[in-house]
């Protein structure tokens, strides 16, 4: 009986109204203004994917010359490590070569 009661107070009211939405601090977009994404087909839809091949190919040769030159740095600092290990060889073969002279009372026979 009661939902019979509530059936006629809704009906009597009419068609509920929209509600309006809440305030919101973001723009309004409505569906007709946003302009549709351009396809490869048209010109304009062809430049932006060349844009962006042209940005990933430029991304590629930046990686790859940023690896070149890690490696020559790593290769230039093995060779300088090997040349530093070089003259500290031929310091200390000179140094003890001094060193058995120095015992041997500077003869020039050796």
């Amino acid at each position: 009986a009661a939902l019979g009661a509530y059936d006629d107070v809704a009906s009597a009211r009419g068609p509920a109204a929209p509600a309006a939405p809440p305030e919101t601090l973001e723009p309004r977009v409505e569906m007709n203004t946003i302009a549709s994404k351009p396809t490869e087909r048209t010109r304009k839809g062809e430049l932006k994917k060349l844009q962006r091949e042209l940005r990933k190919e430029h991304r590629g040769a930046v990686r790859e010359l940023r690896r070149d030159a890690a490696f020559l740095r790593a290769e230039r600092g093995k060779r300088s490590a090997d040349a530093k290990r070089d003259k500290t060889d031929e310091r200390q073969r000179n140094f003890a070569w001094l060193q058995t002279q120095a015992q041997n009372g500077w003869s020039g026979d050796n």
